[in-house]
Formats: C-alpha cells, structure tokens, sequence
C-alpha cells in the first residue's frame, strides 16, 4: 500500500514520460547497487594502492613499512647502472709500471721510508736491549733487508712451525743461505729487538692511539698500496684474523674463525687479482683524540670504500656486514652491493625468512627501484637470504648451475665473495710469521706477507707472460734482498773461509782468496784506488778492511791494535756459530 500510494503521487508530479516503470526501476536498481559495489570496490584498490599499493602485489617489511614488489617491471631487468668503471684497471703508478723485477715491485710496498723507520727503531731498542749482550750491536739497511729477506726464503719452504735453529743446522735440517748470511744468534736478536717506533716516546703516543707501536708503517704501507694499482669493477669486503694467543688488549675471539683468537682486520681486496687495496685494524674503542672513530658497520665500510667512491664499482660482503641502509649509503657514493644478510633485518618481510611450506631449490624475490632480495632455499628447512643493488629488477635464475637452480644473484654473490678470503689463505700458505708474543711483529708478519701477494700481482700485469709460481716468486724476492749483506760477508776475512766462499757463491762475484787476512789489510795484487782520480792512476794492494774497497794510504786512517781489538769484538762472536 505504501508503494502503491507513493506512485499515484509520482505520478501527479510527473508528466507520463517521467513515470518510472516497474522493470526499468528494478533494473536501475540492480545497475545500481552493482556499480555503488564496484566503486567500494575500486576505492577499497586505491586505498591499499595509495597506502601499502595492493597486498596481493606487494611483500610488506616486519616494520610494516617497507615495501617489495613481487613482480620486476617489464622491460627494465638489468645491471645497474652505476657499474661501469670509467678509469683504467690495473697498475696506476707511473713508478709502478716501469718495475719488471720482483724485488723493484716488492721495494713498492716495503720502501725506503719503511725500511729507514724499522733501522732507526731498531737500533733504539738495541742501544737500550744490554751492552753487555755479545750480538747487541747496532744494525743498519742492508741488514735489515737480509732480516726481512730471510723471513720470506722461510716462508717459501713453509717453516713456519719450524723451530728457527732448525734453519741453521749444519747436518740435517740446515739451509745453507741462512747460516750464509747471518749468525743464528744475530738474527734471533735482531728479531727481538725489531721495533716500528721509537719505545722510547711510545707512552706518550698510547695515550692517543692504541696502534702506536707499528701506526707509521702500517700507514705508509697503506699509502703504497692504495698508490699503486685501481681495482676492478668488483671488490670484495671482508675480515682476516691474524693468529695470535698473546697479551693485547684488542685481541678478538671468533669461534667460526680456524685460528679461533688473533687480530681482526677489515679489508678490502679485489675479486678477480686478490690485490688487497685497504685495510683497517680493529682496535676497539681508541682513546679521545684523531684516532677515535665510530665502530659501527656503516662507519667501517664507508671509511674502507673511500678511495674507490664514485667509481662505479660494486662491493660484494656477508651478513656481517650487509644491511638495507649501507646498500643504500653506497649508492648514494656511486658503488653497488652484493650480499648475504641476516635474517633479523626488519626491512625484511615474513615471507623471506619463514621456510615453512616451500620446496626446495625455489626462490621468491622482492624489487625495489634500486634494489633486490632474494630467498633461496637450497635444501629443506634452509634458507639463504641476498640484497644487490647491482642486479635491478632481475630475477633469472643461473643455468650454470644445472639443477640447482640458483638465482643470477646468488651466482655472482658466490663468484666474487672469496677476495679477502683467498688473501688470506695465500698468507697462510707461504707465511713469514714466527712465533711471537708482540701483537706489532705479528702485524708487521701480515704486512709482509700481503705485500708479497700484491707486488706479484704487479708484476703479472707488468710481465704477463712470467708465469712464476708464488714459492719462486717469494725466493727471487728473498735472494735479491740478502744479495748486498753476502757480499759484504764474502769480503769479510774475519768469518770461516767455507762461509766466504758460499757467500761469493750466492752473491755471484768471484772468490775473494787473493786477499791475506784481516789484519794485514792488503792483497796479492794491486788494483786501482777508488776513491783517486782515474787520471791519476794510482794502483794500490791495501784496501779497507770494513767495505774491502781498494785506496791508498792517503785515504786510510791508521788505528791502533787496541781500538782494532774493541771494534772487532761487537762483531767477532757474530760468527762463532758458522
């Protein structure tokens, strides 16, 4: 009745074709509470496209504002483009490329100014050590590079864990360059007082920096290698663990780790040569003052990547290190990141990290604008989660892998991962460590040890075609450098005639037997002088006892038996033991 009424009123309103029929009615009516559940709907779209832009397309973060795509954009699957190095790869130094021996590409890293600072270190801590100590004598250059010398001949036969004396056995065990260009008690000395600062200004200088005791050398060396070669396009950022169980107050326990305690290094080294290009020591928290810095991850990275910032390069790390604002960070300075990260990462979402109700050898994948993850499950209930910024929108899946069915990212990941780490297995190979209870001499190991792998790496891009195996390698390093010590020792007559012998030998120059002794200071035949003028063509048979140069009586001064007797007797017990 109430319909019926409201019709007659209609239509006394309305003209006739303004009546509404009762089909049209229905019909409008259904037309229109579809579209009315069409237009809820569509803004129910807009909400969640403005908001979270549809939940069906989207993975959302566990901090609930972090967004994934699910699907990459069409047409846009590519590396990034940051990745295009505009420098030239390889050696950099002018200097650098002209070495073709390895001794002038190992004097790149260990230098002049290096082996200048150790010498006058050494000898502080000589002066101080005891008079009263038969081999404590001052030292200088060319020992010091014998020292260093024999330390990488050691590491070439890998006596590492040898006992040092079994070095200069002379039945069994002996080699015979070692006992050829040093006393076994002068290089025991030598090591112990071997110092990189002066120990005595040193508890001025600890209050300031915890590395005092080896920050001059350390850092130079760092200069030389940044110097001296540009990275290739992927770099690799990870930790080293120096072995070491003594007394230092930065040591590190990381159980993971084969050595377990020792000294952790952050570097940075290339994939593809394994060329270490920075390195920063963990010391934990430094003093107020310049050395003081920030610890964290970010800030260690950014402070590694600074000499390689705007390159274009990428930086491939692990979970230590990986997390969604460093990549972030490093774009911002032109570098992309590759890496494994932690599952406790907030920007992640749930679907990521849960391995419940997925198969393995499957992979979900979640695209940013400028980054994309990666949950892969190689085997049940395993997971392994990945963040490049390198590969935008790419989710292809490797077919080098057979039916493994890695993603490209995890294939790259595992192809440039290894840098630091196969810099630290070459060290660990032919090593120049000893047994030390001084966290500096253990550093000063490493040092020597990275130098050997970068300088061969120089010298197989100068000389490609050498081919040398890295044990020849380190001997042609180590004969070059004991070379200048054995010659001085084969003019030497106060040491065994077998000994001078050996050293003419190795040294290459001719037996010196014409000369008579020591004392008498002339030789059977007359030679030159060289210090006179060669117009003047003095010929003399004296020569200088110290250095063996032949010169006349004016340019020798006479001592007498007494002062002879007390300068000879810093080096006489030097030779006792050959």
């Amino acid at each position: 009745m109430h319909k019926r009424q409201v019709r007659q009123v209609l239509q006394d309103v309305c003209s006739e074709d303004e009546i509404i029929d009762d089909d049209n009615s229905d019909s409008e009516s259904d037309n229109c509470e579809d579209s009315d559940h069409n237009t809820a709907s569509a803004m129910s779209d807009m909400s969640v496209s403005s908001d979270d832009e549809d939940y069906v397309n989207y993975y959302i973060g566990r901090d609930k504002i972090t967004k994934w795509r699910m699907e990459p954009r069409k047409g846009r699957v590519r590396i990034c483009r940051l990745n295009t190095v505009p420098e030239l790869l390889g050696v950099n130094k002018h200097k650098a490329k002209k070495c073709k021996t390895p001794l002038e590409c190992f004097s790149i890293f260990i230098d002049d100014n290096i082996i200048r600072i150790i010498t006058e270190c050494t000898n502080i801590k000589i002066d101080l050590y005891s008079s009263n100590k038969k081999h404590a004598y001052r030292t200088d250059e060319t020992e010091i590079k014998a020292l260093i010398g024999l330390l990488l001949l050691a590491g070439s036969i890998r006596s590492g864990h040898q006992n040092i004396r079994d070095l200069w056995d002379t039945k069994a065990l002996g080699v015979d360059i070692f006992r050829t260009t040093m006393s076994y008690h002068r290089f025991s000395l030598l090591l112990t007082c071997l110092r990189f600062d002066d120990v005595t200004t040193r508890h001025h200088r600890r209050k300031l920096d915890k590395l005092a005791a080896i920050r001059d050398v350390f850092d130079i060396f760092l200069t030389n290698c940044q110097e001296s070669y540009l990275l290739s396009e992927y770099c690799t950022i990870d930790e080293q663990l120096v072995p070491f169980r003594g007394r230092c107050s930065f040591r590190q326990y990381i159980p993971n780790k084969p050595a377990k305690y020792g000294i952790k290094i952050f570097t940075l080294a290339d994939a593809n040569s394994r060329y270490t290009f920075s390195m920063e020591i963990y010391v934990g928290i430094q003093p107020e003052g310049r050395y003081k810095v920030s610890n964290k991850v970010l800030d260690v990275v950014m402070r590694l990547v600074q000499h390689i910032e705007g390159s274009g390069r990428n930086v491939t790390g692990d979970n230590w290190f990986s997390s969604i604002p460093l990549a972030k960070c490093l774009l911002d300075k032109k570098l992309s990141y590759v890496g494994t990260i932690r599952k406790n990462k907030k920007e992640l979402p749930k679907e990521f990290v849960t391995t419940k109700n997925r198969e393995p050898k499957s992979s979900i994948f979640g695209f940013q604008d400028e980054a994309t993850i990666v949950s892969y499950i190689p085997k049940k209930n395993r997971n392994v989660l990945l963040i490049s910024t390198l590969h935008v929108e790419d989710n292809s899946i490797s077919i080098s892998n057979g039916t493994e069915q890695k993603p490209q990212i995890i294939s790259f990941y595992n192809n440039t991962k290894v840098g630091v780490d196969t810099v630290d297995e070459l060290c660990g190979t032919y090593s120049t460590s000893r047994k030390s209870n001084r966290w500096p001499l253990v550093i000063f190991f490493r040092i020597l040890d990275i130098a050997g792998i970068n300088s061969q790496t120089i010298y197989n891009n100068n000389k490609p075609r050498a081919n040398l195996k890295r044990n020849k390698y380190l001997q042609k390093i180590g004969m070059a450098l004991v070379l200048e010590k054995l010659r001085k020792r084969s003019c030497d007559f106060r040491i065994p005639r077998e000994i001078r012998s050996k050293a003419a030998k190795y040294s290459g120059i001719d037996d010196p037997e014409s000369f008579k002794t020591y004392e008498t200071g002339q030789s059977e035949k007359k030679s030159r002088c060289t210090i006179c003028p060669r117009r003047n063509d003095i010929k003399t048979k004296f020569y200088c006892c110290r250095c063996c140069k032949k010169m006349c009586l004016k340019h020798m001064k006479n001592i007498c038996e007494t002062c002879l007797q007390k300068d000879m007797e810093y080096e006489t017990d030097e030779y006792s033991d050959n």
